[in-house]
């Protein structure tokens, strides 16, 4: 293997995550910090300006089922640069508009430009470069998002304080397309399109007739046949039960002021949650390559488990230290999230990756913007926190044994 055929294909897995950080992070992960100060702005309620981030959510989810199709047929590079682009002038709109229909339009344009600079896109390019450590690949890509949302939302509310939100705005759009335009020009849809093969891949004739050779029998499973499938059904649930736990960090802030444990403490369980998330969702790749999706997982939504009982005694005990030990080991589940749902699609569709987990992604963003609803009334209901890591604890016992009886259903 040259050393072009070595690097490459990393770089193209960093590029889509600079890529994905630039046109989706930006503004699903860091929009949050925006909503006061715009609601403040715009002279409405914080619930009516949060339905710019239900919009984004909803067009996106409408948009992935025909993001696969359309960019088997464009020049990937440039229609992620086109995006990168309709992304940036719509944050530089959003940060001029004092009008909330056209607030709410430039949402959807958003909507749009996620989807076609977003997981699916990140899951195909992986899924094309890479024969060998794809799950690595995988959460390589999404770590880079975790950095990035990691520096940025810090920064972020320091500008709004500092300069006032349309002027962070500003600071995002610009930031887009730094980050965007070169990463994007790197990125291709397939190694072939650069003279190289996938990462791992041995001779050109294996890659050939798995890249062409196969792709009539690909069509073999129509789409009615790949939803009624056992395969689709158990990658749904897997996908949408993981976001209990993608989500769960966001009620941290809360659980430190309702424990008593104090505010500061909720945010610092949040903070290390990234930054053990850093080390962790590369391992969970890693483990995944090494012993396989149907052993590997289950490992990690163990540890979970364990640490969601921590949480549960933390909650009971009111204690500080229990607290944070259990939200450093929360990210072993909460780091499934992204990568991990990439990961398993990939276990489970085998060579309808792309169409499958399109139509997946899709279904699980239009239940996703619903897991926050449900988090908060479980709390809601029970009055306690105890109630909230007990349905997480469900919720990781259902994913181990979707991938369990996900072994016998996948699609090989």
């Amino acid at each position: 293997m040259n050393k072009k055929q070595n690097v490459y294909p990393w770089v193209v897995t960093v590029a889509m995550g600079l890529t994905m950080a630039a046109i989706v992070d930006t503004y699903s992960g860091v929009i949050g910090v925006f909503l006061t100060p715009i609601a403040k702005s715009m002279h409405e309620p914080i619930s009516v300006i949060s339905v710019f981030y239900t919009i984004l959510v909803v067009v996106m989810a409408v948009v992935i089922p025909f993001v696969g199709k359309i960019i088997q047929k464009v020049k990937l590079s440039w229609e992620l640069l086109i995006t990168v682009i309709i992304t940036a002038l719509s944050a530089f709109m959003i940060a001029n508009t004092k009008n909330l229909i056209v607030f709410y339009l430039l949402a959807g344009i958003l909507g749009i430009c996620m989807a076609f600079g977003g997981l699916v896109v990140q899951g195909m390019v992986i899924n094309n470069w890479f024969e060998k450590r794809r799950n690595f690949a995988f959460s390589l890509s999404s770590v880079i998002e975790a950095i990035f949302i990691a520096i940025m939302t810090p920064i972020t509310s320091i500008l709004i304080q500092n300069l006032g939100w349309k002027h962070a705005f500003l600071f995002l759009a610009i930031l887009t397309l730094i980050l965007g335009i070169p990463s994007a020009l790197i990125v291709k849809l397939k190694p072939q399109e650069v003279g190289l093969l996938p990462y791992g891949a041995l001779e050109k004739e294996i890659v050939y007739e798995k890249n062409n050779g196969n792709i009539n029998n690909n069509a073999q499973l129509s789409t009615k046949k790949l939803i009624v499938s056992g395969a689709f059904l158990i990658t749904v649930l897997f996908t949408i039960l993981v976001q209990f736990s993608g989500n769960i960090t966001q009620l941290f802030p809360t659980y430190g002021v309702v424990t008593g444990i104090g505010a500061t403490n909720g945010a610092l369980m949040t903070s290390i949650v990234s930054i053990v998330g850093i080390v962790v969702i590369p391992l969970i790749g890693l483990s995944c390559d090494k012993f396989g999706p149907n052993k590997a997982l289950p490992f990690w939504l163990i540890l979970g488990i364990i640490s969601y009982i921590i949480l549960c005694m933390a909650t009971q005990m009111k204690s500080v230290t229990l607290s944070l030990l259990g939200s450093g080991l929360v990210c072993s589940a909460y780091g499934l999230f992204g990568s991990g749902q990439e990961i398993f699609a990939k276990y489970m569709f085998g060579k309808e990756f792309e169409k499958g987990f399109s139509l997946v992604t899709s279904i699980s963003y239009f239940v996703g913007s619903f897991i926050m609803p449900i988090l908060s009334g479980i709390y809601e209901l029970s009055g306690s926190f105890l109630a909230v890591f007990l349905f997480c604890i469900l919720a990781a016992f259902l994913m181990i044994l979707l991938v369990i009886i996900g072994k016998k259903k996948r699609i090989k």
